[in-house]
């Protein structure tokens, strides 16, 4: 680890929309951890649900997905944990937690987002708990005096 650690919270968005979290100017940052957890509606359909990561003009930087399908009306703990060591994705179900692959490294850069995108949402689904923690990386080039 090389910057210092900080949690964002994420305010909840309303039911049927996916959270989105714009990072601020000023800092680069390696997302250490994500979490939320998703409460799908009685709908039987299949949810699948995705965090991804974009830059300012809207293109696809990193994207990882949950390769389990939500079940209708229990709430799915998803969390992805990436640390130095090894880089795990996993989610909380019937009292388990299931590694099911690996994620790739994700980074924020200022004016970047990170995002859910729900496949398949439903208008009652809701998404909660949303927390962030990143490592804040510094912005002195390589050689630089800081």
């Amino acid at each position: 680890m090389d910057g210092a650690l900080r949690v964002v919270t994420v305010p909840a968005p309303a039911a049927g929309v996916d959270f989105v979290h714009v990072h601020p100017a000023g800092v680069v940052s390696k997302i250490r951890n994500l979490r939320m957890t998703f409460v799908p509606d009685a709908n039987v359909e299949d949810r699948f649900v995705v965090f991804s990561t974009f830059e300012p003009g809207g293109l696809l930087m990193s994207a990882v997905m949950f390769i389990d399908p939500t079940i209708d009306s229990f709430p799915l703990n998803c969390h992805i944990a990436l640390d130095g060591r090894q880089s795990q994705f996993v989610f909380f179900r019937f009292g388990t937690y299931i590694n099911q692959a690996e994620s790739p490294a994700m980074y924020l850069l200022p004016g970047w987002t990170v995002r859910s995108q729900v496949q398949g949402l439903q208008v009652g689904d809701q998404i909660s708990d949303i927390r962030l923690e990143l490592e804040d990386l510094s912005l002195v080039a390589p050689g630089a005096v800081a």
